[in-house]
């Protein structure tokens, strides 16, 4: 059987703003180490880190629907500190999806959460006979726990994160010698354990 490409969208809504914004989400892979690797991205500095493959509990429902000409199925499930419900296909057998939803009996074509923040959604769907070349970035390899303090910096204090994380882009930060003012952001992790 050749193998297939995924082509998919994340549309993760802001909730201050009710924007469309991108949070350092990519569809990941399992590693050499049984992992999944992660990818993410806080200012113009691109993370890489890696993780056990969760355990995710799933509820199987009864619904179903087509997708890209796809049988799917839902479930259901906790994760994370919040709620998903996920579409999937059996015609792909593959156990994985987008972010890190994994351990159903196909490929998760769709996924969204209880307060529709963040999304996922398979827009094309292709057969390949080659390998696939991703593109050429340079990471930097991290552990979770650094990311997520990273990403947070972002929201909690820009001026500092703008400091260490934008890079590559010729800009540099001007010190007027005052404490910074910024005015404390909203924000909304797509992990919130």
């Amino acid at each position: 059987m050749k193998p297939y490409t995924i082509i998919a969208t994340a549309v993760i809504v802001a909730a201050a703003c009710g924007t469309a914004r991108a949070q350092g989400v990519a569809l990941n892979g399992k590693n050499a180490n049984g992992e999944v690797t992660c990818t993410g991205r806080v200012m113009t500095q691109d993370f890489l880190y890696g993780e056990d493959i969760p355990e995710i509990e799933w509820t199987l429902g009864d619904s179903a629907k087509t997708i890209l000409g796809y049988r799917c199925h839902t479930a259901t499930c906790s994760f994370r500190g919040r709620d998903y419900t996920v579409w999937y296909t059996t015609d792909i057998p593959a156990r994985y999806g987008p972010w890190k939803f994994s351990g159903l009996p196909g490929l998760v074509l769709e996924a969204c959460d209880s307060d529709s923040l963040f999304t996922f959604k398979a827009c094309k769907i292709y057969r390949t006979t080659g390998s696939i070349d991703m593109p050429k970035y340079t990471f930097l390899k991290a552990k979770k726990e650094q990311y997520m303090k990273a990403k947070k910096l972002q929201f909690v204090n820009l001026a500092q994160a703008c400091r260490l994380y934008l890079v590559n882009t010729g800009w540099k930060m001007v010190e007027d010698g005052k404490p910074d003012k910024i005015k404390e952001m909203k924000w909304s992790f797509i992990e919130r354990d």
